[in-house]
């Protein structure tokens, strides 16, 4: 055990929860015009972060069907969770790119934006401590 600051738990509670609400953001973002627009999704300028945001679930099923004693092992499963965890700072990138080049600057896109940035902190503080991309096999 080792003895941290306060401050040094409360950023790194910060920046887990406006995470997590950029996270929400975008998939309530990414539902609403899926049932709204569902062919247009793609034009959308959240939609890549709705994207990445939903590459994380592709994994899911393929952790759930390999053995526990396979969890260590790189799988099909634990392969696809690295891939996945390394798009979602490249969706919110992509997120913020299409907001600049977006003619529109509503508070819509200003909040896309802020959402993006939300996550992409939390993805660079993981970065720092080794953990994206998630690798159950390193």
């Amino acid at each position: 055990y080792r003895k941290v600051s306060g401050l040094y738990l409360l950023a790194h509670w910060v920046s887990v929860f406006l995470a997590f609400l950029g996270i929400i953001w975008f998939v309530v973002a990414g539902l609403i015009a899926l049932i709204r627009h569902p062919r247009n999704l793609l034009q959308q300028p959240h939609a890549p972060a709705f994207i990445a945001i939903a590459l994380l679930l592709l994994p899911i099923p393929f952790l759930a069907s390999q053995p526990f004693m396979a969890l260590g092992d790189l799988t099909l499963g634990s392969g696809l969770l690295a891939l996945a965890t390394l798009m979602l700072p490249v969706g919110m990138v992509l997120t913020i790119a299409r907001a600049a080049m977006a003619n529109v600057k509503g508070i819509l896109v200003k909040t896309n934006v802020l959402m993006a940035l939300f996550v992409l902190q939390w993805c660079i503080v993981l970065a720092a401590a080794g953990l994206l991309p998630l690798r159950l096999w390193a």
